[in-house]
């Protein structure tokens, strides 16, 4: 039935009236969201309001450079300490925040902040040999760091998207 009614509609004599209408009206809606007069949030999908999404994601990934930029005076310093490979490791690190940031699903939510723990954890020890680097007190110290990351990036979206 529905069929019969879409085949109707098409060669009816006002049928390319009505095609050319919803073209313009999706062309004017598409032009009203790049502009972010309006705006949606379908299924993680946003359309819309680009100029504060650029704002956030700027912001965020500022804020990461700097607190990254930040841990290496933080962290141990065994013997033997590299520091130009211990920059190389947090700009991996940043390198990884900046994913999250791109992706923008970042939550406070316990298991999310669990799986990223981990990835950290795993990307700094894949990139070092050092055991002081793969003891569970280092592991703690990447534990308290994301978690911290995490809600900052989370703070300030919620700044900009009150």
């Amino acid at each position: 039935m529905n069929g019969e009614n879409i085949t109707k509609i098409l060669t009816s004599s006002n049928a390319l009236f009505i095609l050319i209408t919803l073209v313009v009206i999706l062309i004017i809606i598409g032009l009203l969201a790049k502009k972010g007069l309006l705006a949606f949030n379908i299924k993680g999908i946003k359309l819309g309001q680009s100029e504060l999404e650029r704002t956030i994601i700027r912001q965020q990934s500022e804020w990461a450079k700097l607190y990254c930029d930040s841990m290496e005076p933080r962290l141990p310093h065994p013997e033997g300490y590299d520091i130009w490979k211990s920059k190389y490791i947090l700009e991996c690190v940043y390198d990884e925040i900046l994913t999250w940031i791109t992706y923008n699903h970042i939550t406070t939510n316990d298991s999310y902040i669990e799986i990223k723990q981990n990835k950290l954890i795993f990307l700094i020890t894949s990139l070092t040999v050092k055991k002081d680097y793969q003891s569970e007190e280092f592991n703690d110290i990447i534990r308290k760091e994301t978690k911290f990351i995490i809600s900052k990036l989370v703070q300030i979206r919620e700044l900009y998207t009150k």
